[in-house]
């Protein structure tokens, strides 16, 4: 039986960095023959089944692509497996014109077109990540059920986690679970299976024409559209056959290392440890399960750099004191989310001549007309808020102020100007801060801005974000609200140059001529990129920013 690359989706002339087994070698089903790494990933190619391996196909170092044969194995189940690597090619070579239909749905394979409709009656569902964007790094952070667990539609199976938020990824279907695929700190990517779950309800089993592949589950629309997570149904019966098939490996699983000592690193690791010339076996993981992240290794040649006599580098964090010595400490880990906007926000303030200019605008008659706004809507309605006014008056200035909508080349020679202005709001959430977008703000009237703000906090505090809703801004308000301050120096979201600190609106005595005159004043802070902008330009940007705010007719200019 010839063992082959299975389909590994738009990944081309992937390295072959290990060979897990030699010729003559005894085998079991899903023991890893060989471990590919391409730019994104590094995965095990296991074998399908049992048996003796005759001859190794491929060389350490060399390129392959899905359907290179990379062994020779002698087992009993050689015709089954011959005939599903054909029916598996089938479906790589019809996938392209499928990932081309403007609006996927879930898919459906029955693996056994021979199989009666009573013997399809209980199916089991395999759920796939769904399409999470460009969002690179993403890894399991929490499985929410286990084998025997019954779910409905909608419930969450597992929680993932990118660079810049944590989202659910929800049960498309009714059922149970039967094998959960994933674990704690794996790293997954569109496509990757989650979960494996048994329905009765997955094909019509009355009056509805044949199972075909090709087509969809019976899921209503509406979860459909709640639910972006693939679905192929294959018998029940076939499923323990099927998973010694499954050609998608554990990104995260740990692989063998040189001379046969395991180590625990994803691939970009590997990678930034062959850039620096570091043997990996050396360095010592700081990650989950003794996994070795980037700073291990960066830390690792740090420390090889300063061996001797010479003082550590001056951007060396120090190390913190024993602070128990004076009196009782608690330890507060912070989530993966708040450590991960620690070191960018450093990387920020360290790397960008910020400058942060203050001002405040009257924002009387704005809140006026808000609040009667909100009156003639009625409880029902959308409830207007400050920050709606404040978007829009945003996209505004940024057509007008181009270079504030730009992104700096990092050779200093050149600015990227966007043309399209989207607007990322942080919002506070228990697991740390996020910035949803809110796209094309300029083409968008208050009431739709105020509702779409609405609906992005809403699922940012339930931790349902996708990746879309997390990318693109170019500029961000950071919104203190009614929690107080007269002012701060927000830190700029790079690749973006400038950002908006709003504080708490107050009550003050304003002169107006004769006299002093209640108004309502709006604190407002612009951090900008020195290196992109200059302060006359910033002080032209503020100044269109007070004006329309306390005149919101010209809005309509």
């Amino acid at each position: 039986m010839r063992i082959t690359v299975p389909d590994m989706g738009d990944a081309r002339d992937v390295e072959v960095i290990e060979i897990c087994v030699a010729s003559g070698d005894t085998v079991s089903g899903n023991d890893a023959l060989i471990v590919v790494e391409s730019e994104k990933a590094s995965m095990e190619v296991p074998s399908p089944s049992a048996g003796t391996i005759e001859s190794i196909e491929v060389e350490l170092g060399a390129t392959v692509n899905s359907g290179d044969v990379i062994a020779v194995l002698a087992s009993q189940e050689s015709e089954f497996v011959e005939s599903r690597n054909v029916t598996e090619s089938a479906a790589a070579a019809k996938a392209p014109a499928e990932a081309s239909s403007p609006d996927p749905q879930p898919t459906t394979h029955v693996v056994d077109d021979t199989t009666s409709l009573k013997e399809r009656e209980l199916q089991v569902a395999v759920i796939s990540v769904p399409d999470i964007g460009d969002a690179k790094g993403v890894i399991v952070v929490e499985i929410l059920v286990k084998a025997g667990d019954s779910v409905a539609i909608a419930d969450p199976l597992v929680v993932i986690e990118s660079e810049k938020a944590s989202m659910e990824i929800p049960s498309p279907i009714g059922g149970e679970v039967s094998q959960v695929h994933v674990e704690l700190d794996q790293v997954v990517s569109k496509g990757t299976e989650i979960a494996s779950i048994k329905t009765l309800d997955v094909v019509d089993q009355e009056d509805g024409p044949d199972p075909q592949v090709g087509h969809p589950p019976r899921v209503d629309n509406a979860d459909q559209e709640a639910s972006a997570a693939t679905v192929d149904v294959v018998p029940e019966d076939r499923q323990e056959e099927g998973a010694t098939e499954r050609t998608l490996a554990h990104t995260a699983e740990p692989v063998a290392a040189l001379a046969g000592q395991s180590v625990y690193a994803g691939p970009a690791v590997r990678k930034l440890a062959r850039e620096m010339g570091v043997d990996l076996r050396a360095v010592k993981g700081s990650g989950a399960r003794g996994r070795i992240v980037k700073d291990d290794v960066k830390s690792y040649v740090k420390d090889k750099l300063n061996a001797g006599p010479r003082h550590a580098p001056v951007d060396s964090p120090p190390e913190l004191p024993d602070f128990s010595l004076y009196g009782e400490t608690e330890i507060l880990e912070l989530t993966r989310m708040e450590a991960r906007g620690a070191r960018n926000l450093s990387q920020s303030w360290r790397t960008i001549p910020h400058v942060t200019e203050h001002d405040e605008v009257d924002v009387t008659d704005l809140e006026t007309f808000r609040k009667t706004l909100n009156a003639e809507r009625g409880a029902d309605g959308v409830k207007v808020t400050p920050l709606a006014f404040l978007i829009k008056v945003c996209a505004v200035a940024l057509k007008q102020f181009p270079k504030f909508n730009g992104s700096i080349d990092p050779s200093f020679t050149s600015l990227v100007i966007k043309k399209y202005w989207h607007i990322g709001v942080a919002v506070d959430t228990p697991a740390g801060l996020i910035v949803p977008v809110v796209k094309d703000a300029n083409a968008k009237g208050i009431l739709q801005i105020a509702e779409e703000v609405r609906e992005l906090a809403s699922l940012a505090q339930a931790r349902r974000l996708v990746p879309d809703q997390l990318s693109g801004a170019t500029f961000t308000i950071s919104s203190l609200g009614a929690l107080g301050g007269r002012g701060f120096t927000p830190i700029i979201n790079p690749p973006e140059v400038a950002i908006l600190g709003v504080s708490r609106m107050v009550m003050k005595p304003v002169w107006d001529g004769t006299s002093f005159q209640p108004r309502r004043m709006l604190p407002l802070s612009l951090s900008y990129d020195h290196r992109a902008i200059n302060g006359a330009e910033a002080a032209r940007f503020m100044q269109t920013l007070t004006l329309a705010l306390a005149d919101i007719r010209r809005l309509t200019l």
